[in-house]
């Protein structure tokens, strides 16, 4: 099974906008397919992964093929889906928003053509969407050691006796002064 498949299956049970007998879908494969694409440009641009993928929305390719490689990643599946979700649940917030209404008060008057359907529930779902991404991401970096760096040396601050403004070159208000020597 490739990404085109595995994926967007997925994504429609997260969505859950799957096909039922008598129903269509809300979303169609390619349109879900374009999604997952640039959800996996976003997760190669924000996240150190093991392997460089190369993303083509145009084309509509994804290679390596994260579903058929060897090992599976996982990781990157994951971090794609959620990714997306997070997309498409922001941009059916947006057309939800507008939608909803607007509510206009001048003085006694009041002009309300909002709707429930547009409510806070929406957001939220929005809102968990993305943060169940961030967090995901989040643990995929402390547990990948390419993204953790630490500091295994000692470590001099600014305030510690190594490095004094003279030192440094500045003068007491702060600016450069010029020495024929350095000790």
């Amino acid at each position: 099974m490739s990404w085109e498949n595995e994926l967007v299956l997925m994504l429609r049970h997260c969505l859950n906008d799957l096909v039922i007998e008598g129903t269509d879908p809300t979303y169609t494969s390619d349109r879900l397919e374009e999604s997952l694409l640039i959800g996996a440009h976003y997760v190669n641009q924000e996240v150190n992964l093991a392997v460089s993928y190369t993303v083509d929305v145009d084309e509509c390719t994804l290679s390596p093929d994260p579903t058929t490689s060897s090992p599976r990643d996982s990781a990157f599946i994951n971090l794609v889906i959620l990714k997306t979700l997070c997309i498409i649940d922001k941009s059916e917030f947006r057309t939800s928003a507008l939608r909803s209404g607007i509510k206009i008060k001048d003085g006694t008057s009041e002009i309300d053509t909002k709707t429930s359907a547009g409510g806070g529930g929406m957001f939220d779902l929005m809102k968990n969407s993305c943060q169940m991404y961030e967090d995901a991401k989040w643990e995929y970096q402390v547990g990948n050691f390419r993204a953790v760096k630490a500091i295994l040396s000692p470590f001099t601050g600014v305030d510690s006796p190594a490095h004094t403004s003279a030192q440094r070159g500045f003068g007491p208000i702060g600016r450069f002064q010029e020495r024929d020597t350095f000790n």
